[in-house]
């Protein structure tokens, strides 16, 4: 191959890379239904005994993590809750110290676009602004976030909260409202795993080097 051929290739790399590593400053997240997200199975924490605490908690390749004011906290584990009300039915996460400041926090194993869950707050009447997640990428950079409402259902004020987002994200924050005095969350649905923009670039690398192999072998 030309060595002209070689510099324009890798030039191309180059400029795929910027494209694909450069982040926009917000993603826009739109609004996803239960039946939008059917197709994903969810996280419903059966089999997990009651009382196991929730910071740490692995399962699905999420990594659950519960913060009351940034610092992590056992205050939140894995029980019956109120029954199956909403989109929750037992077993589910459920929180003792108030809503206040407390944060669950899910981490993915790779980058996602798709995210849902249920989720039901202990009081009663309708919620605005219920339950808010907030999307970070790879840095640690917020770039999205969505609120949702909740509805009584038959007791609890709650509902799904479903989003897709433009920018890939590894890490979510579901905060929920203090009118409710805890919360509940469960049937935890993440979309499929995406590739990482740098794996992309290696991948084409790869072919690069081995199209050059070639054409010295012949």
């Amino acid at each position: 191959m030309p060595a002209r051929c070689v510099t324009r290739i890798l030039g191309c790399l180059v400029v795929t890379t910027a494209l694909f590593t450069a982040t926009p400053a917000h993603a826009a997240v739109i609004p996803l239904t239960a039946a939008d997200l059917a197709g994903i199975a969810p996280i419903t924490f059966a089999g997990i005994p009651d009382n196991t605490i929730v910071n740490g908690l692995v399962v699905g390749g999420v990594t659950f993590n519960y913060l009351v004011g940034s610092v992590p906290s056992t205050g939140a584990i894995i029980d019956g809750g109120p029954g199956t009300t909403n989109n929750i039915a037992p077993p589910n996460i459920v929180n003792s110290t108030g809503n206040a400041g407390a944060v669950l926090r899910l981490t993915f194993n790779a980058p996602r676009v798709q995210l849902g869950y249920g989720f039901a707050l202990l009081t009663t009447g309708a919620v605005p602004a219920a339950t808010t997640v907030s999307l970070f990428d790879a840095s640690g950079v917020l770039v999205g976030s969505l609120s949702g409402s909740g509805a009584p259902d038959p007791f609890f004020s709650g509902g799904f909260l479903g989003l897709q987002s433009t920018i890939p994200f590894v890490r979510a924050d579901l905060a929920f409202s203090t009118a409710g005095t805890a919360f509940v969350a469960d049937n935890i649905r993440v979309g499929p795993a995406i590739p990482e923009p740098t794996s992309l670039v290696l991948i084409g690398m790869g072919v690069l080097s081995a199209c050059i192999r070639r054409r010295r072998q012949s």
